[in-house]
């Protein structure tokens, strides 16, 4: 074999190389985004709603809870974030008032709807949801939800939160 030939061979697996470990670190990152969205404060919202919106979680619907209690879902509709609230359990109708509440002190039109789920304490009815229809941008949306999380539940910046699919 010519060494300009040995050359060109040993070109492209460098290349091939190179595009396989900038792969690899592509991918660790992601995860690491991914696996560490696991104990979210609210220092971490701004990280957590940008990369939710670019679609980089994989969803356009997810919720951050942290006691089942406070369950917010987020749902991406023509790229604005509205807000739902799903009463699961008796104990949320109280928030679910805090809710509608801060939504008419917004002026935040609040559509009440089910998806047929069941609630947990009385699985013959069907669990109420409350969708604020906020339309949040990306830079709207970390404070209006601290905002609801601190005004609604009574959440701290020291609250932990993890997601819901």
């Amino acid at each position: 074999m010519t060494d300009s030939r040995q050359f060109v061979i040993l070109t492209r697996l460098l290349a091939l190389t190179v595009v396989l470990l900038l792969l690899y670190i592509n991918n660790s990152k992601s995860k690491k985004i991914i696996k560490n969205l696991d104990n979210l404060t609210f220092d971490d919202f701004p990280l957590f709603f940008k990369n939710f919106i670019a679609n980089k979680l994989q969803s356009n619907f997810i919720g951050l809870t942290s006691n089942n209690i406070d369950c917010l879902n987020f749902v991406i509709r023509n790229n604005y974030v509205n807000i739902e609230f799903e009463v699961l359990y008796k104990e949320q109708e109280v928030f679910a008032k805090k809710l509608i509440d801060f939504a008419k002190k917004k002026e935040c039109k609040i559509v009440r709807l089910s998806y047929k789920n069941k609630m947990k304490d009385n699985l013959y009815k069907n669990a109420i949801v409350y969708q604020l229809k906020t339309k949040l941008n990306k830079e709207e949306v970390t404070p209006y939800v601290v905002e609801v999380y601190k005004t609604v539940f009574n959440c701290t910046k020291n609250t932990l939160f993890h997601l819901v699919f």
